[in-house]
């Protein structure tokens, strides 16, 4: 009798449990330690932010995006076929997509023909917009975006798509590494000839062969200007970020020449004085 009393109430035990494991509350991960590894919805009452959709482009032109959370692909795009998908960007949360392309005259040469970029309402699949520029990035806010191409490095304003301004003119290089400060009033950007400012990765980056063409640039985005105090030193960095306040860009292993001297270390200018500081002392 003890025995069945047991087992009764192991039995009894194991049901109500289950029925907890079967109603996990949204916003929360099982742990894997009591016989379940699923996660569930993570958009209510969860600080963690979850990307709902995947963007990803092939070399044929076409344009996937994905449900991250059931890995169903809810909506495909077609791009010029047989061309080279570049960037990919989710704007609008979540509801415009943006691709760019490039297409090549000579692809053995990679020299570029033109570049572009194609909006689409991610509901509807309807193209709702398209520019001629290869667009590299935003800022944090969606409301400024910049692209190069053979004549320069130009600022737009999204989502009117209206050019703002040419911040310079046709780079020696081509895009290796961009930064917006997070009030969107300054980019940065690292340059390198191993990057064409076209054909960069085709679909993967083109071998670094001269590290000496490697050379920063920083805009000012209120004036359209290039900040010459930092820009005059041409210098190379493994990493860069702005700090939270937009007061200052910190310059991790950096190269450069000052007064006449090369120098080498872990730095930050001064968005303020613009004046190079360096840390390690």
């Amino acid at each position: 009798m003890r025995h069945f009393l047991i087992t009764a109430i192991a039995l009894v035990f194991g049901f109500f449990a289950a029925i907890a494991l079967s109603h996990v509350p949204r916003g929360l991960t099982v742990p894997a330690d009591v016989g379940m590894n699923t996660t569930v919805n993570l958009n209510v009452e969860n600080p963690v932010a979850v990307e709902r959709y995947q963007v990803s482009g092939d070399r044929l032109g076409r344009v996937m995006v994905k449900d991250t959370l059931t890995g169903e692909v809810v909506r495909t795009f077609e791009m010029d076929e047989g061309v080279f998908v570049r960037e990919t960007f989710l704007l609008d949360n979540n509801q415009t997509i943006a691709v760019s392309q490039i297409v090549l005259v000579n692809p053995p040469d990679l020299v570029p023909q033109k570049n572009r970029t194609l909006f689409w309402d991610l509901a509807t699949g309807r193209e709702i917009a398209r520019i001629d520029q290869r667009v590299y990035g935003f800022n944090h806010d969606e409301t400024k975006f910049f692209t190069q191409n053979g004549e320069g490095v130009f600022l737009y304003s999204y989502p009117d798509l209206k050019p703002i301004c040419k911040l310079t003119k046709q780079p020696e290089a081509g895009t290796q590494i961009f930064r917006f400060s997070p009030d969107g009033k300054f980019l940065f950007i690292q340059f390198h000839s191993g990057y064409t400012a076209g054909a960069q990765g085709l679909p993967d980056p083109l071998p670094i062969v001269d590290a000496s063409a490697v050379y920063t640039k920083l805009f000012n985005l209120q004036n359209c200007r290039e900040i010459q105090e930092f820009s005059a030193h041409r210098s190379h960095v493994s990493a860069v970020q702005f700090s939270e306040d937009s007061k200052f860009l910190y310059l991790e292993n950096l190269l450069i020449y000052l007064d006449g001297i090369r120098q080498e270390g872990n730095w930050r200018f001064n968005l303020e004085s613009y004046q190079f500081e360096k840390l390690d002392q």
